[in-house]
């Protein structure tokens, strides 16, 4: 797995959405922001962005807030959100191909590359989907780009916004 240093990533004329889901509730979510920016007169433009906030390992469900570029502003919904520009920027980042339901290793390994590297992870774990990718929810060979966005903070504190959390029965 090759790994990068600051990296970037940048995306205009985003609308978004951030839920507490399952795979299947966000794939159907995803299916309705696609059909709003159709009913604009927008076209959809570049690669799907999901960034995982939090992983509920028992109950499946994902807190998680997805980004989809357009080629041209969109109007905000009640659910949906507009957003003009999403800039990922010093990123520690690499492309995984793969089953996605390995993905929290992924992750694992970038937020251990950033610490070691004495950096900070500031911000959740970014997955770029091909803008042709419709397997962003689990089984089978995909691949993503994945960022995390870093801060150089030497003797502080470190922290991470992305947990896996297991329920305790």
């Amino acid at each position: 797995m090759e790994i990068h240093t600051n990296a970037a990533y940048t995306a205009n004329n985003i609308m978004k959405f951030r839920t507490k889901t399952t795979y299947q509730g966000l794939k159907a979510t995803i299916k309705r922001l696609e059909a709003h920016i159709d009913s604009s007169g927008a076209k959809r433009t570049g690669e799907l962005i999901v960034a995982v906030h939090v992983l509920y390992l028992e109950s499946r469900i994902i807190d998680v807030e997805v980004f989809m570029p357009a080629d041209r502003p969109v109007s905000p919904t009640e659910e949906f959100e507009f957003q003009p520009t999403l800039s990922l920027n010093n990123c520690v980042a690499t492309v995984y191909r793969g089953d996605l339901r390995l993905l929290p290793i992924i992750y694992t390994k970038l937020y251990h590359l950033a610490k070691d590297a004495n950096l900070e992870v500031v911000q959740p774990f970014y997955n770029v989907f091909n803008e042709n990718s419709k397997n962003f929810l689990g089984t089978g060979d995909s691949v993503v780009s994945v960022y995390v966005v870093t801060s150089q903070t030497p003797g502080a504190k470190r922290r991470i916004k992305f947990r896996i959390k297991e329920m305790v029965r």
